[in-house]
Order: C-alpha cells, then structure tokens, then sequence
C-alpha cells in the first residue's frame, strides 16, 4: 500500500481517441488523477495533514493538451495529457512540499512531470503500437481541454486501484443569500 497527494482530473473528452482493441486499457475516469507529491509506504501523520487547510490555495482552471505516450513512444506504459502550462501546478507542488518538510518522502521519481494518465498500455512495443499510439497524439495534439481544480486530496493505492481517502483542501463556492 502506497500513499500519495494529488487532485482529481475526471477528463473524459480524449476517451474517444483512445482504441480499446490494442492492448490499451481506459482507466476509470473517477480513478483519473495528477499526482502532485508521492509519498511511499508512509502515511503523513494527522497533525501535518490538518495544516493542509491552513494553507491558502486557490482554485484555478487548467488546461490539458493532447494524448501522448509515457514515459515514451518506444517504451510506452501509458496514454496521458500534460498541463498546457504548469506553472501553476508546479507552484501548488511545492506548497504542498513545505507543508511536508517535516515528513520522509520517498518519491520514486526522478523528475517531476505533470501529467494525468488516461489509459495502461498492456503489450511491448512494436511498430503496429508506436503507430497507433502517434496516430492518438497526432488527432489530439491541437485538442485543449479545460478543468476546474478545486480540491486537493490524500489517496492510498493498492493492488492498481487508488481511493480517495481524505480530502486536504477544498475550494467551496459560496452560497448566495
């Protein structure tokens, strides 16, 4: 069981590029998600975690770009979409960071890239796939999609299923009176 702080991104709008007959596996839309900070087998103690709303984040609309294949067109695990710009999440990272400071962090990756993923891909590479996949990213490339991002959420994974398990921050829009 893995831990890790991210936010929902339900986007459905590339699903219909995507084939499913090609060793390629849709991911839940509810399961859809950009990772923000992965924090391993340890999960942040309470007290740290109430100081999320302490913190003042604001929500803000993000767009996301095109259907690409990650890590790579010759090494694809992956069909995901990028931020079309991700200052803003980069920013949000790093609060959540310094909120963090105080916890071991095991981030298994090397760089950070932004990203939501949107489909497995189940099957190696060969030239049939790596022509499939850049017929995707070729009809997707000019395809901006816009999301609100207004919460900010714990998730535990495990056995390839992540739930939602506590929610860290969350942008409600006033009520008229």
């Amino acid at each position: 069981m893995t831990w890790f702080i991210g936010i929902p991104v339900k986007i459905r709008a590339f699903d219909e590029y995507i084939p499913r007959d090609k060793g390629i596996e849709l991911i839940p839309p509810e399961m859809r998600h950009l990772t923000l900070v992965y924090l391993g087998d340890l999960r942040p103690e309470d007290e740290i975690l109430d100081s999320f709303s302490e913190e003042s984040f604001k929500p803000f609309l993000l767009g996301f770009t095109g259907v690409r294949a990650f890590p790579s067109l010759v090494k694809p695990r992956y069909l995901v979409t990028m931020p079309e710009d991700d200052t803003l999440i980069r920013r949000m990272r790093m609060k959540v960071l310094q909120i963090l400071r105080g916890v071991r962090l095991k981030d298994k990756y090397e760089a950070y890239i932004p990203h939501v993923s949107l489909a497995r891909i189940r099957k190696k590479a060969n030239p049939e796939l790596i022509r499939e996949l850049s017929r995707i990213h070729k009809a997707t490339k000019g395809l901006t999609v816009r999301v609100s991002i207004t919460c900010l959420l714990l998730y535990r994974a495990r056995g390839g299923h992540i739930e939602p398990i506590r929610r860290l921050w969350a942008w409600e829009e006033a009520t008229p009176s």
